[in-house]
């Protein structure tokens, strides 16, 4: 529903849709219209039966401060008479509250502290990001407690509706019941710690980096095991970072590797020393045919102009003594009409490397945000390559998280895909990259099951038992 159009519903119908919200006249936030306001949306909830809602609380009530929606949202929340998700944007304690000024409740929450909640993604996937993994999960709630929030919370803004986490069968989020056990042991255990214990946690994790700005990284994982809490380092590639970033709303450290290969592990420091457990997490991802029919040419839909039969000419160069990251070095053509890639989210072509050290990039850009698919040019030749996930510019320790690239909480919708651009976005230090690509397709999805996979770590082997689905 739009507000303006009156439609009919049996009773009992499940509906979802949108109201048009008013055009920012705001009521001053001590007036009685603010609080009538406040009373009437939550009545219109409870006339209706909404079981989830949202609003812009940033865009409507911070005129006349940031406080303004606290107070807003705590109206409604008193005058609902069912249960019914109703969230916004950074709806936090206010830290003016005076109470939170004392002294004694500083030495009691262990010093330094912060009302911002310890957020914990829980939505379903969909094409283009992955259902949260519980790996996710435990690198929000680290960085959580090394702020020592005194609020932990779970969900989305824009995708957390009731439903998602009512349902733990897999038609919602299939690790809900996980996800919020690990929550709650998790801020049992915050709120409980001391602050020479929190510091030396954090100390061990957490840093700041420019890469290619300054951005909080994260380099090891602490997970609640009962009554303990252990640390987790992950193991990188020569692609691929065991770091997690901020800016991308921690994506966890991966690496891609196709069935029936191997790849070397590159071992932080703190793993050469030793170290007790592995374990071993992933998601099975679609195989492709290059030479399939219903792959989707997209240097045709692109129109690049001066296309020849050999392909793509790009060229870049970095005088600079610094390695150096640019967007602005990927060339954007626009796809009219927009392109359907949620069955076809790896991207294939040929390249002709010049063993540069650069990052050639192909970026797939629906609206305002976008993915990256990075190809590390440290081969010469030809070579046909496969990416085969929206995901992996991300991880790629060359190139992202990167720009529009790297905007993750935003969401993206695959189904409008009105651009590709294509460019060197990475050069090391005083390089010269020229490269060809041919061949440029949007590979379409094959999903095969793992049947018995065998796991091999070093020279550890475990057979296990069972079908893992793509």
């Amino acid at each position: 529903m739009t507000g303006k159009t009156k439609m009919s519903y049996p009773s009992g119908s499940l509906v979802r849709g949108y109201i048009k919200g008013n055009e920012y006249f705001i009521p001053d936030l001590f007036s009685p219209l603010y609080e009538e306001i406040a009373v009437r949306y939550a009545n219109f909830s409870n006339l209706v039966g909404f079981d989830d809602r949202s609003f812009d609380g940033a865009g409507w009530f911070t005129w006349y401060g940031r406080w303004g929606f606290y107070k807003f949202a705590t109206l409604v929340y008193e005058n609902l008479d069912h249960p019914t998700a109703v969230h916004t944007s950074g709806l936090v304690v206010s830290s003016a509250w005076p109470e939170y000024r004392f002294n004694s409740v500083k030495a009691a929450f262990g010093g330094t502290f912060t009302t911002q909640p310890g957020s914990v993604d829980l939505l379903p996937g969909y094409p283009g990001l992955d259902t949260p993994s519980i790996d996710r999960a435990a690198l929000q709630l680290t960085s959580a407690l090394c702020t020592n929030t005194r609020q932990f919370s779970v969900g989305h803004d824009l995708k957390s509706v009731l439903d998602v986490y009512s349902d733990a069968s897999g038609h919602g989020v299939g690790n809900v019941e996980q996800v919020l056990s690990m929550v709650n042991e998790y801020k049992r255990g915050s709120l409980a710690m001391g602050a020479e214990q929190r510091q030396n946690i954090c100390r061990t994790v957490m840093q700041y980096e420019k890469h290619p700005r300054l951005f909080t990284s994260i380099n090891a994982t602490w997970m609640v095991e009962g009554a303990v809490f252990r640390k987790w380092v992950s193991a990188g590639t020569e692609v691929y970072n065991y770091k997690a970033y901020s800016s991308c709303s921690f994506i966890p450290p991966r690496f891609y590797v196709q069935s029936g290969t191997q790849i070397a592990l590159n071992l932080p420091d703190e793993l050469k020393a030793g170290f007790e457990t592995v374990r071993v997490i992933g998601r099975i991802l679609p195989r492709f045919d290059a030479s399939a029919q219903i792959n989707i040419d997209l240097f045709e839909k692109m129109k690049v102009p001066g296309l020849t039969s050999h392909g793509l000419q790009l060229s870049a160069n970095n005088p600079s003594s610094v390695e150096n990251w640019d967007e602005r070095r990927l060339k954007e053509y626009p796809v009219v009409p927009a392109l359907n890639l949620t069955t076809h989210q790896g991207i294939g072509m040929f390249v002709d490397g010049d063993g540069s050290g650069g990052t050639l990039v192909v970026r797939v850009i629906c609206g305002t945000t976008a993915r990256d698919y990075a190809v590390p040019l440290t081969f010469t030749g030809k070579q046909w390559v496969e990416v085969p996930s929206s995901e992996q510019g991300l991880r790629a320790t060359k190139w992202g998280p990167n720009g529009k690239g790297a905007a993750i909480w935003a969401g993206i919708n695959l189904a409008e895909a009105v651009g590709v651009a294509i460019g060197i976005g990475y050069l090391p230090p005083l390089t010269t990259s020229n490269v060809t690509v041919s061949g440029l397709q949007a590979l379409s999805e094959i999903r095969e099951p793992l049947v018995d996979p065998e796991i091999t770590v070093g020279d550890k082997t475990v057979q296990t038992k069972g079908t893992l689905q793509a």
